[in-house]
């Protein structure tokens, strides 16, 4: 235990994840994703509780699974609250949270096995934006 806050009423304090889900564009929205093109990907691994702030950018590649379009990403949380208790919010977990969208203005088609790299900014506000990386 020890890993999260609790401010005494009962309410779990989780600092960046909690900021991160709420609106904060026009192509940002919270929706129950169904259809994922690559294997999760861990972006931050945060200490719960401590409010711990990520950089303000990164680039990251994820394996592309499945040949098509894509259009977004999605973002969601898994902290692990104790040793083997794990709060989840990732597509397909059922529960009233869903994942974090960020939908670009135009699809790009993936081939399965390629890389495709994204840029994860967050901003001061503590939100984030996940959008198809600058090429070099």
């Amino acid at each position: 235990m020890g890993r999260y806050r609790w401010d005494g009423t009962g309410y779990l304090h989780v600092g960046v994840l909690e900021t991160a889900l709420y609106d904060a564009g026009t192509h940002r929205y919270r929706e129950s994703v169904r259809q994922i093109n690559s294997r999760p990907l861990k972006i931050f691994d945060l200490k719960l509780g401590f409010d711990d702030f990520p950089p303000s950018r990164c680039i990251v590649e994820v394996e592309v699974t499945k040949t098509g379009s894509v259009g977004g990403a999605a973002l969601w949380f898994e902290p692990e609250l104790d040793d083997g208790l794990v709060l989840s919010n990732a597509p397909g977990r059922l529960g009233h949270w869903n994942q974090l969208v960020c939908e670009w203005s135009s699809q790009h088609s993936v081939e399965r096995g390629a890389r495709f790299a994204l840029e994860v900014i967050c901003l001061a506000n503590r939100s984030l934006i996940v959008r198809p990386a600058p090429i070099a």
